[in-house]
């Protein structure tokens, strides 16, 4: 399919790729990945575009908290999930630069939410990883 022709003064920011979740146009293609941690296996999970900004945001951040939460809990997720974020930086980089949504498929696109440093699991993720080991050593040196 291609990208409606600009007529008049309204110029189209179609690109001909439409998101895979909403039908909204333009859209990237990209992947959005998230990683889970557990004590003897993990799990790598992959949401496969493509993206409109609002879909793909909504996703990330989706799979950014969940991995905040749950990607730790491995001796190699301790390394993996670190990296499975920065990956995902890449991808947030490119539904940024793209425009609202244009509607036109079978469904509206997702509610991206909240930002990530505005979402409450996300901050005491953070919290949890930076002074749970303060706090364990403080709880150690009292017994």
């Amino acid at each position: 399919m291609s990208a409606p022709q600009s007529s008049g003064s309204f110029a189209s920011t179609a690109n001909g790729v439409y998101c895979a979740y909403c039908g909204s146009t333009p859209a990237a293609r990209l992947d959005i990945r998230g990683h889970r941690g557990f004590v003897i296996f993990m799990q790598f999970l992959k949401s496969p575009g493509p993206f409109c900004r609002d879909c793909g945001l909504a996703t990330y951040r989706k799979l950014t908290v969940e991995s905040m939460w749950i990607g730790w809990w491995g001796i190699l997720s301790f390394v993996i999930n670190p990296v499975t974020m920065l990956i995902n930086l890449s991808a947030r980089s490119t539904l940024t630069t793209l425009p609202p949504p244009i509607p036109g498929g079978p469904r509206i696109p997702m509610q991206p939410g909240k930002p990530l440093f505005q979402r409450v699991e996300f901050l005491l993720a953070i919290a949890l990883i930076l002074f749970g080991p303060i706090i364990l050593l403080v709880l150690a040196s009292l017994s």
